[in-house]
């Protein structure tokens, strides 16, 4: 786990070297998410920074950007909702919300209309 944590917090920098296109970075993410999620749950800021890159990569401007490398940021932002949905503020929920609309982009959304639990 300690290594998995000092190897997360290095995901940002990484992204922001290769012009907020994720390429090979999404796999890595989705693992994490998936198997790591206690990382992400203890690292203070770890919820509003993978969302800062699911936003930044759906909305990249780099020239070697594409629809593909946009829908690995809408990718992301889904990917967040469904493996720590419990640790999801109202806050950062509507961030998502809003974000993904904007885009027409060709994979589904559904799972942006969640109900808030009781």
């Amino acid at each position: 786990d300690r290594y998995m944590g000092k190897v997360f917090g290095l995901f940002k920098k990484v992204f922001d070297k290769y012009d907020k296109i994720f390429g090979n970075l999404i796999q890595t993410l989705n693992y994490y998410l998936a198997y790591g999620n206690r990382i992400i749950s203890n690292t203070p800021g770890a919820i509003d920074m993978l969302i800062e890159m699911g936003q930044e990569g759906l909305f990249s401007q780099a020239k070697s950007a594409n629809e593909a490398n946009h829908s690995e940021g809408a990718t992301l932002l889904q990917l967040l909702i469904q493996s720590v949905p419990d640790q999801l503020t109202v806050q950062q929920l509507s961030l998502i919300h809003i974000s993904e609309p904007t885009r027409l982009l060709s994979i589904s959304y559904a799972v942006f209309c969640l109900k808030k639990k009781k």
